[in-house]
């Protein structure tokens, strides 16, 4: 080592004595220990959030009961073997403890270069060691707790999305829908910003609801005094109205402050021949993937079982091809349509009995 200062070293033996003393902390590994009494709650709390959504109408993952019941059942077991191994390790971690502690009170008592350098490689050893100790106690656990936290992510988001459906005065779900997923977006305009909202996404239909405060008076032009809240349903297409979806980031540098963008194209049939959004918090690759998966009816595998029958019945309904009164073609129709006004004459027409 090369010859340090008087201030070098005290900066050293501080440095050391911090990473030791953080090391000492994680050795105990009362982290992971709180981490499984939190996975105990989430397997006693996620059945019931489960319950709860699917009495408001969430159909879909359809494998999470069974998920949940597997991890139930393995749960105990799963626990006594990580406490278990904790044990093993802290146990095991006692000596280089030890042998870090001692030799950091004689470089601290001496300043002594030799002492010093013994000091670094107990330490060092010691970070190894505890490393190698958290990833044998993390295999156990962590692949349980990675779908749990997932599970408990996707039904906030579940819960979050049935409220923005119940305050909403627009909305009204049809024979045989389930709302998938929902995001806060921005409908932009002629490349310009526009109305924000929610985007909804259902196994029959895309929603945007504007949903924001717009100001109404400024001061100066600059500071808003007075505002009003706006929520009114812009946008209510049938998937089958998409006829193409694409997806990118945009703007930003280096991928810092880009804009996730969902660009979609609509059939003659759709009320808008195309839109924008620019999503907040989601990816507009996912959504593109949805969109396809709900066009394809691959979405349909994930309901539960209770929700199949009520979705052959919704998928049974079929139009006529033209219009009685003035013969004009009908276009096809989304899952869940139970009557059609034609674009031409306006008359109602009924499916097919």
């Amino acid at each position: 080592m090369a010859k340090l200062s008087d201030d070098e070293i005290e900066v050293l033996l501080d440095n050391l004595n911090s990473q030791y003393e953080t090391l000492s902390e994680q050795s105990t590994f009362d982290n992971i220990h709180q981490e499984l009494d939190q996975m105990g709650h989430q397997l006693a709390e996620l059945p019931l959030t489960l319950t709860a959504v699917r009495k408001r109408g969430y159909v879909h993952s359809g494998q999470m009961e069974e998920t949940l019941k597997t991890y139930a059942k393995r749960w105990k077991k799963i626990e006594s073997e990580t406490r278990d191994v904790i044990s093993d390790n802290v146990d095991y971690l006692d000596n280089y403890d030890a042998d870090a502690e001692d030799d950091l009170d004689k470089a601290d008592d001496s300043w002594k270069s030799k002492h010093i350098e013994r000091a670094q490689q107990s330490v060092d050893i010691y970070a190894d060691e505890v490393d190698k100790a958290t990833k044998s106690i993390e295999a156990v656990y962590v692949p349980v707790r990675d779908a749990l936290n997932e599970m408990s992510s996707t039904l906030g988001h579940v819960e979050w999305m049935l409220d923005q459906i119940d305050q909403s005065q627009q909305i009204r779900l049809q024979l045989g829908e389930g709302p998938y997923a929902a995001v806060e977006a921005e409908w932009e305009r002629d490349g310009k910003e526009g109305p924000g909202g929610i985007l909804f996404l259902t196994d029959q239909r895309l929603l945007f609801e504007q949903k924001e405060k717009i100001a109404t008076k400024k001061l100066f032009g600059l500071f808003t005094t007075e505002s009003e809240s706006v929520q009114e349903l812009l946008l209510d297409v049938t998937i089958q109205q998409i006829e193409s979806v694409e997806h990118g980031e945009e703007g930003g540098f280096l991928g810092i402050g880009s804009a996730d963008i969902l660009k979609l194209v609509f059939a003659a049939s759709a009320p808008i021949s195309r839109a924008r959004f620019h999503l907040k918090g989601q990816e507009s690759s996912d959504w593109a993937t949805w969109i396809k998966n709900v066009k394809t009816g691959m979405l349909d595998r994930e309901r539960i079982k209770s929700a199949q029958a009520e979705r052959k019945e919704a998928t049974s309904i079929t139009f006529p091809e033209q219009c009685p009164g003035c013969f004009a073609a009908i276009p096809p129709q989304g899952h869940g349509v139970t009557a059609v006004s034609c674009e031409f004459c306006g008359r109602t027409i009924q499916p097919i009995s």
